[in-house]
C-alpha cells in the first residue's frame, strides 16, 4: 500500500521495493506482466500528481489505509455472495500468504 511512483520503472516493467519496506530488509524487484503494467498505467492516470500508487482518499500525501483496502475486499465477498458465488471472507494479507505458500510449494523462494 505504500508503493510510490518513483519505485515503478515503466520502461523495464519493474517495481523496485526498497529494503525499508521489506520484511528481511533487502530490496526486492517485482517484474510486471503486461497486464500488471497496464493496470499501473491506469492507476498512474487516475492518481494525477499523487506520490503514492494507491493514495488516501482524503489526503493525497498519504497512502491508502489498510482498513480501506480490507473494506474493498469485504465488498467483493459480499457482491460474490449476491451473485450466488460462494466466497469466504478474506483479507489482503490472506492473498499474500496464499501466494507465498503456493510459490514455495513449486520451488520459488
Amino acid at each position: 500500500l505504500e508503493a510510490t511512483w518513483d519505485e515503478v520503472d515503466f520502461e523495464n516493467a519493474v517495481w523496485s521495493i526498497p529494503k525499508e519496506r521489506m520484511k528481511r530488509k533487502k530490496p526486492h524487484n517485482v517484474y510486471l506482466s503486461q497486464q500488471s503494467l497496464d493496470i499501473m498505467i491506469a492507476l498512474k492516470t487516475c492518481a494525477a500528481n499523487c506520490r503514492y500508487v494507491l493514495p488516501s482518499r482524503y489526503d493525497a500525501d498519504e497512502p491508502m489505509s489498510r482498513a480501506t483496502f480490507n473494506r474493498v475486499t469485504a465488498a467483493i465477498v459480499e457482491r460474490a455472495k449476491q451473485q450466488d458465488f460462494p466466497l469466504a471472507p478474506f483479507t489482503v494479507h490472506d492473498l499474500r500468504r496464499t501466494g507465498s505458500t503456493l510459490l514455495n510449494e513449486i520451488g520459488f523462494n
